[in-house]
């Protein structure tokens, strides 16, 4: 069973020869000054004793190549200390002749039972020999307890292990055999050495082994597949490649003995029979192929008795970057935007998607395109650009961007994280309780600047204060602090303005600073300014004085005129109101968001015929269901479409603007709501 189980071994040598479909493989030679390398102790005798124990320690170690198919590795047998094997990289041409001289190291056998303390001090003094660089370590492959007493054992072994960790190498422990005074033993040493207990008795506890590990050598535990078939099925599993990618690493693990696995190329190729590798004894096999062609590879798998988990990695050399500015505020609006490195490589119409999580698990998705229109900038630079809803939960939020070929299997993904925290907020009070009054400097206003509630000092030239409407010329407004800190900056502001003209205006305030690492800006409410026009002198005009004349001769008609009078009245009123009707223009036009999807056709609402004659050109925002709209009326006249609002809206903006009283749109106008952003497209220019 002892040759049986060490030919698993022979197994790391395919990560060697997995990549012989491409003209590269990757070459090692002896490990040069500084360069890392692991060092396998194995407790031959103690292996041979459990059933399947040596078929484990060999999976360990093949797991433990195949995911590091560059770092040296050398073999001590503990049964002979003195004969080292290695090191060699397991995707160097000398390492399929090692694994043949640790199959017949282990199969013969002394006799003269396990020395470990020897076996750990030999790996010790290799280590030296060889200049192993930082992150060099030793792994003891544990058999059956057999008798031994740990606590001397453990005794002993602490001097040497005090030394190997304070080198900085590292030390792993793992069990290969059931057995609760192994698995103590393992546990002891690591805790000594503050190293790593680990546990591969069984294939199930192997697989978990590989997710444990994967992440530390680079190997994604992303599965590409978790398999079970029947002995003498045939399974296909397919790996897509996209462009680009520079090294694929693929790792094969079984439940069972038995059976065989191959890859296969995007050409249909098989590989070489000496390259097809087995899953009986070891339940693992392993390929790294550098610089693959672009395609759908695919792992052929026959005769497994049992499971297949099937994991691997694609580095990209299409690297994608989050370019949003972190942190973003909490409750606003954010602009996705992504990046994409070796443009060259999109052979096909690409898009991006961005999978946002947030810090208590819900994910949405949005799409980001680089096509030029908004909030795109430049179309074909290589940014992606989209607009993601608010950001409602402080913390760090997951981004998973993920570029796609249109229309192929090609995906690279890449995970960045952004925080959403509470950023400077400005609270607006109106402090207007009538009409101002002509060329008085009047308290308008009271602002104040809060982060998460709690008052937040900025410059007072921090404020901004904008005055738009139909009297906004001759206006004088300004911001003082209440109270100034020791650097001369407030947290409460008195807004005053004086008014020289009659009219309507609004008064917008903003805040604009830096604030954690990057530019912020705050719109709050806005104030209406009104000053009434002045009251027109009156001037009683004289009265005209006529000559008294002939009295009227009285007259016998008792004719009505005055029933004249209500029927004359009503033609004049429906007279001017067809006129107006007639000015009226049916509704007619498209609405689009953001992500350029139609949400409203004008032409095409359904409405009461009491709406088309009493309100024939007008449509509420209530009416069409988009969100943000409910207090916008759209209003349709002969050759000019207007939005309007009841009052001043702080949340409500035309082309970037604040939508006082009433705006008209163009052909094609934007028109900001609710954190949304609509296009209003005229009929005809859809």
């Amino acid at each position: 069973m002892a040759a049986r189980a060490l030919l698993a071994l022979g197994l790391m040598a395919a990560v060697a020869v997995g990549g012989s479909l491409l003209p590269a493989t990757a070459q090692a030679a002896d490990p040069e000054e500084g360069e890392a390398m692991t060092v396998f102790v194995a407790e031959g005798e103690a292996l041979r004793r459990a059933p399947d124990a040596a078929d484990m320690a060999a999976s360990v170690m093949s797991l433990l190549a195949a995911l590091e198919p560059d770092r040296p590795v050398a073999f001590i047998d503990a049964e002979r200390p003195s004969t080292v094997l290695g090191p060699i990289a397991p995707s160097g041409d000398g390492f399929g002749e090692m694994a043949s001289r640790i199959e017949a190291e282990l199969a013969s056998g002394s006799g003269a039972g396990d020395d470990l303390l020897a076996a750990v001090a030999e790996a010790n003094t290799l280590l030296g020999l060889e200049r192993a660089g930082p992150g060099s370590d030793i792994t003891v492959v544990l058999g059956v307890d057999g008798g031994r007493d740990a606590d001397a054992l453990v005794a002993r072994l602490t001097p040497l292990v005090d030394r190997i960790a304070g080198r900085g190498f590292g030390l792993r422990f793992v069990t290969a055999a059931e057995g609760r005074r192994t698995a103590d033993l393992a546990r002891s040493l690591s805790d000594l050495s503050g190293g790593t207990a680990l546990h591969a008795s069984s294939p199930t506890k192997l697989i978990h082994l590989a997710r444990t590990l994967g992440p530390q050598s680079g190997m994604s535990t992303d599965g590409l597949g978790e398999f079970g078939r029947g002995q003498g099925e045939i399974l296909t599993v397919p790996i897509v490649v996209a462009p680009g990618t520079l090294d694929l690493r693929l790792l094969a693990l079984g439940d069972s003995s038995g059976g065989s696995i191959r890859l296969l190329h995007p050409s249909g190729a098989e590989m070489p029979q000496d390259a097809t590798t087995a899953i009986d004894p070891s339940h693992i096999a392993a390929w790294n192929v550098e610089r693959p062609a672009h395609g759908i590879w695919r792992l052929e798998a026959g005769g497994i008795g049992g499971s297949l988990s099937v994991w691997g990695s694609r580095p990209n050399s299409m690297e994608l970057s989050l370019e949003t500015p972190g942190p973003v505020p909490i409750g606003e609006p954010v602009d996705l935007v992504g990046g994409a490195r070796e443009l060259r490589l999109l052979e096909a119409h690409a898009e991006m998607y961005a999978h946002v999580t947030s810090p208590d698990g819900r994910t949405v998705t949005y799409l980001l395109r680089d096509d030029g229109l908004g909030p795109d900038a430049i179309a074909g630079d290589g940014y992606f650009s989209g607009s993601a809803a608010p950001l409602t939960e402080q913390g760090e939020y997951d981004v998973v961007l993920e570029l796609t070929w249109v229309g192929t299997a090609f995906r690279v993904n890449s995970r960045h994280s952004l925080r959403a925290q509470p950023f400077p907020v400005l609270s607006v009070e109106s402090m207007i309780d009538g009409k101002l009054a002509a060329g008085e400097r009047t308290l308008v206003a009271v602002a104040s600047v809060t982060v998460d509630g709690q008052p937040y000092a900025v410059p007072t030239g921090a404020i901004g204060l904008e005055v738009s409407g139909g009297a906004e010329s001759g206006h004088v407004v300004e911001a003082q602090a209440r109270e100034l800190s020791s650097s001369g900056e407030g947290w409460v502001f008195d807004v005053f303005a004086t008014v020289a003209e009659p009219g309507t205006s609004a008064l917008a305030l903003t805040l604009d600073l830096e604030y954690a690492g990057r530019p912020h800006s705050y719109t709050g409410d806005f104030v209406v300014l009104s000053l009434p026009e002045p009251a027109a002198l009156q001037v009683p005009e004289p009265a005209a004085v006529s000559p008294p004349g002939p009295e009227p001769a009285p007259s016998d008609s008792s004719f009505p005129w005055w029933v004249l009078t209500f029927p004359a009245l009503a033609a004049v009123a429906m007279g001017v109101l067809a006129v107006r009707w007639l000015a009226m223009a049916p509704p007619a036009g498209y609405l689009y968001d953001d992500d350029q999807r139609r949400v409203a056709d004008f032409s095409a609402l359904d409405r009461s015929p009491l709406d088309r004659l009493l309100r024939r050109n007008l449509v509420h925002g209530r009416d069409l269901g988009v969100p943000g709209l409910d207090g916008v009326t759209f209003v349709f006249e002969r050759g000019r479409v207007s939005v309007r609002v009841d009052r001043p809206s702080t949340t409500v903006r035309v082309e970037g603007l604040p939508l006082s009283g009433q705006a008209e749109l163009g052909p094609q106008s934007w028109i900001g709501a609710g954190g949304r952003a609509y296009s209003f497209l005229a009929a005809g220019t859809a």
